[in-house]
């Protein structure tokens, strides 16, 4: 069975549980993710999705299987379709460890009536140069998924110096994301020969316009953000309407589903990051043996 497929309706015991009216039908759905990537309009072969929240998420459309052990192929939703899945763990995860442990006195403000934490970060943020003036970090805080798939990997700041302050270690931590999220970009293209046809933002990261922006300069691509983002709940009430009729296929709802920014890269900003890519790359590679012996 697909995940647009009606298995069976509201019984009279779950509607006096629920609410819900009895015969109502019922999908069979599928996980967040999926209908996070179906909400955003990722529908066919070439689009990929990047889910910026407490990791990130990606979900690459394949027309055929793609094997690779270091990421998470499958079947798709939508029939004929595959999803090259992959993620890394701390992506707005990190973001809350650095409001907690360097923005106190922000959250403090932020209890009385002053602006919101996240977006005082965001402003320290965007007054530092692309490159964090040479300071690197590897957001591996949780250990990493894809294409690491190593629990015992650790975070790590490079090239910290007496100038660099904490909104320099905001801005490295936003590039370190990105940095991931073009690693997966490369092994799609480049390894696999797998075209993008377009990158589509969702989740809580893109109220930040600095991660966004450097998630395109990183990658030397445009990047895009859907009109509704509100995430799953949207995809999931997409897949209701296609299943209850009120849309004829993919193809019809694609129509209506529409893009509110779309975030062109710095190619200048993407040079610099491009000549600093395999210091980030060599420094997990030169480092995970000692990372290991700390666990």
């Amino acid at each position: 069975m697909s995940a647009t497929d009606i298995a069976g309706v509201i019984t009279q015991r779950a509607a006096e549980a629920t609410g819900l009216a009895a015969g109502t039908p019922v999908l069979v759905g599928t996980g967040d993710s999926g209908a996070e990537a179906i909400s955003t309009g990722v529908f066919r072969p070439g689009d990929m999705m990047v889910q910026l929240g407490s990791t990130a998420y990606f979900i690459y459309l394949a027309d055929h299987m793609v094997d690779d052990a270091r990421l998470w192929p499958g079947t798709f939703i939508i029939p004929g379709t595959y999803g090259i899945c992959a993620g890394t763990n701390t992506a707005g995860a990190l973001t809350s460890w650095l409001r907690q442990e360097l923005y106190r006195d922000a959250v403090e403000a932020e209890g009385h009536g002053g602006p919101d934490a996240y977006s005082v970060m965001a402003h320290d943020a965007a007054d530092v140069a692309p490159g964090a003036d040479g300071l690197l970090c590897l957001p591996y805080f949780a250990g990493e998924r894809t294409p690491l798939n190593d629990p015992e990997a650790r975070g790590v700041f490079f090239g910290l110096t007496g100038r660099h302050t904490r909104a320099h270690m905001v801005r490295a931590a936003l590039e370190g994301v990105a940095y991931t999220v073009a690693s997966h970009v490369d092994i799609i293209e480049r390894e696999h020969g797998l075209p993008i046809g377009r990158i589509m933002l969702v989740g809580g990261g893109t109220k930040n316009p600095v991660w966004m922006q450097a998630i395109a300069d990183v990658c030397g691509r445009e990047v895009s953000v859907a009109k509704v983002t509100v995430g799953a709940c949207f995809g999931d009430a997409i897949m209701a309407a296609l299943a209850g009729g009120a849309y004829a296929s993919w193809d019809e709802l694609a129509q209506v589903l529409g893009v509110a920014q779309t975030i062109v890269p710095d190619m200048a900003a993407h040079e610099l990051y491009a000549s600093r890519r395999h210091i980030f790359d060599e420094l997990y590679a030169r480092n995970c043996d000692l990372m290991h012996e700390l666990v």
